[in-house]
């Protein structure tokens, strides 16, 4: 059973009560820089489905494939293979039993960590083998409409928690942003 402390459940109630969350973003230097998310309001859902029609009209301009044409030739490539599905199958089957017997594990904490580092292992390898199929799945016309969908939603987003003021001026300042890790990171 998950359980929750008082005070996690009351920042809960908070983010959901306000539409709004403070977390902590790390910088190029590794330093935390507190940012304010905020939900996005009807408005900037609706101008963020403009911005999506937007991207993806410019990515087929520029003659990106769509994901069935990239499925195509990865397939064709053998760059993601049936045989690395079927790993990311038995994979996901040994995490399952893993965290099957993680949940009954409740008496010792050192077979827990045990446990959890096993579990850890096993998503990290199914992350790897997807990683191929998915870097090639990047370059195509919905997920680049995606993307520019969704840092249109950052921008918009994101705010000083001091002051409530937009993190960033304004698009471009947001794009031009210096220190792209810190971008990002705030992205993700």
């Amino acid at each position: 059973m998950f359980e929750l402390s008082y005070e996690d459940m009351d920042g809960y109630i908070q983010q959901i009560g306000s539409s709004e969350k403070i977390a902590y973003v790390k910088d190029f230097r590794e330093e935390e820089v507190p940012i304010l998310f905020k939900y996005p309001t009807s408005k900037n859902k609706l101008l963020a489905e403009y911005q999506l029609k937007k991207y993806l009209a410019e990515a087929q301009e520029m003659g990106l494939p769509t994901i069935e044409e990239m499925e195509e030739t990865i397939r064709l490539r053998k760059i993601f293979t049936a045989e690395d599905e079927a790993k990311i199958e038995k994979l996901n089957s040994r995490i399952a039993g893993q965290e099957a017997i993680l949940a009954k594990t409740t008496r010792v904490p050192a077979r827990r960590d045990r446990l959890k580092e096993v579990i850890s292992t096993l998503k990290s390898e199914v992350e790897a083998i997807q990683y191929k199929r998915e870097i090639s799945l990047e370059l195509t016309q919905e997920r680049k409409a995606l993307e520019g969908k969704f840092l249109y939603l950052t921008h918009k987003g994101t705010f000083s928690p001091e002051t409530g003021e937009p993190f960033w001026e304004n698009r471009v300042a947001f794009d031009d942003e210096p220190d792209f890790l810190f971008r990002k990171r705030v992205f993700v």
